[in-house]
Parts: structure tokens; C-alpha cells; sequence
């Protein structure tokens, strides 16, 4: 560890970390370039939830609200748009699925495949 603080709670990180020559890639095999995508997608996902990024893209938080629910016209419809495409996407990734072998034949759609399956055990009429 490094002394780098968890941005959450403001303590040091205490791993786990990788061992003595280990990679991304030799400790997660075959599922790394997927779960990459799955991190990178859910980021995504996430951060469109958040106002101040909303910002950075030129939409702006409701002034006499300032409240989550952002700019009235066209703002509430990104989050919710932005979910229905992944939702959307992990259905269509199962084209790149390989029933004979069992296997996915592109890292991008795995990721959204498995996004749209905790989608569906959420529950709570998320999808």
C-alpha cells in the first residue's frame, strides 16, 4: 500500500493486492478484457446518475431546485435512457454468445450480458 486513501472513507487502502509478479491479466485469465468492459460500462452507467456530470456535457441542474432531478426538458430522460440501452444491449449480446463452447466472443457484449443479469436479480422493478 501506498498510503493512497480510500475516497470513501478517507483511511489508507489495505488491499488485497496483487502478489509479487502478478498482472491484471494472469490473475483474472480469460474473464480480465470482460470485466474491464463490465467496470467501464457501469462507470458509465453510474456517473449519468450524477448532476455534476451532467455538467461537464453542457446540462444543467434545475436552478430553483438544485435538486437530482435535473434540467426539466430533456435531463431526466438521459439516466433513463443511458439504463434501457445497456438493459437493451445485454439482451442483443447474446449473439456473441457460443452455446457449443460455452464461451462469449466479445468482451464488450459479456460485460453487458452480466450488467443486464444484475439488472434483473436487483429487482424492485428496476427492469
Amino acid at each position: 500500500a501506498d498510503g493512497t486513501p480510500n475516497p470513501l472513507t478517507g483511511d489508507p487502502i489495505t488491499g488485497p493486492f496483487y502478489l509479487p509478479n502478478t498482472t491484471w491479466d494472469s490473475t483474472f485469465g480469460k474473464l480480465a478484457s470482460a470485466y474491464e468492459e463490465c467496470r467501464a460500462e457501469c462507470c458509465g452507467i453510474y456517473l449519468c446518475l450524477e448532476p455534476s456530470v451532467l455538467r461537464v456535457f453542457g446540462h444543467e441542474v434545475n436552478a430553483a431546485e438544485d435538486s437530482p432531478n435535473i434540467c426539466p426538458d430533456i435531463c431526466p430522460d438521459i439516466p433513463y435512457i443511458n439504463w434501457l440501452l445497456m438493459a437493451r444491449a445485454g439482451l442483443t449480446a447474446l449473439e456473441f454468445f457460443t452455446p457449443s463452447t460455452s464461451s462469449w466472443r466479445q468482451a464488450h457484449m459479456h460485460a453487458r450480458y452480466v450488467i443486464l443479469r444484475v439488472m434483473l436479480e436487483a429487482g424492485g422493478g428496476l427492469v
